[in-house]
């Protein structure tokens, strides 16, 4: 058995999750579990790469090689037979990733995956960034990114986040609402006996 306090993390694109995540993860002392990159390890796997290859053809290709794009694309568009394949890949690294770690994990979640996977609904505490549309458009045009609009984008989070951070402004304005609400995290871990410090048992 593994005692950690799980953190879910999430936000749609551009909203600066990422950087929120690194900065709550550097004041708590915490291990990072980031979906985007679990997702670009799972399509280099040779059994999903063939699998994506059959269903999906050359429209999920980039050049030689499956597309994290493409992929990121048909999972904003709430593909089905997409999320078949790469949801049970995924659950299982992320599940790895969970038992390597002997300290307390935050899992940076992409929008997407949140209904889909069981780290979003089982965390002991949830933080979702929201950023109006205008700001997210700005930041994903200098990272040669488009808006997300599939209908995945605009779910409904099942379970209503713990906090919520405001993520409009500067890196200074995000680092501090951060730094006020990890107190409170911590209050609220001791109260409810979720791991409080950075001491459990691995198994």
């Amino acid at each position: 058995m593994i005692c950690v306090m799980v953190i879910g993390l999430s936000g749609k694109n551009g909203s600066g999750k990422t950087t929120a995540t690194k900065i709550l993860a550097a004041q708590l002392g915490l291990s990072v579990c980031d979906f985007d990159m679990l997702l670009e390890k799972v399509i280099k796997m040779p059994d999903v790469a063939d699998r994506l290859g059959s269903c999906f053809g050359t429209d999920i290709l980039s050049g030689n090689q499956i597309g994290i794009g493409k992929v990121n694309k048909l999972f904003a568009d709430g593909n089905k037979m997409l999320q078949a394949i790469m949801v049970p890949a995924v659950i299982k690294e992320a599940e790895k990733e969970i038992k390597r770690t002997s300290r307390n994990i935050i899992m940076d979640l992409k929008l997407e995956l949140l209904l889909l996977t069981p780290y979003w609904e089982d965390a002991d505490f949830r933080i979702f960034v929201e950023t109006d549309d205008d700001v997210r458009r700005q930041r994903l045009a200098r990272d040669g990114k488009i808006l997300q609009t599939g209908k995945a984008a605009h779910s409904i989070i099942s379970s209503p986040p713990d906090f919520r951070i405001l993520n409009n402004g500067t890196p200074a304005e995000l680092f501090n609402q951060i730094k006020n609400i990890t107190p409170e995290i911590w209050r609220r871990s001791r109260a409810t006996g979720v791991c409080p410090s950075k001491s459990y048992d691995v198994v």
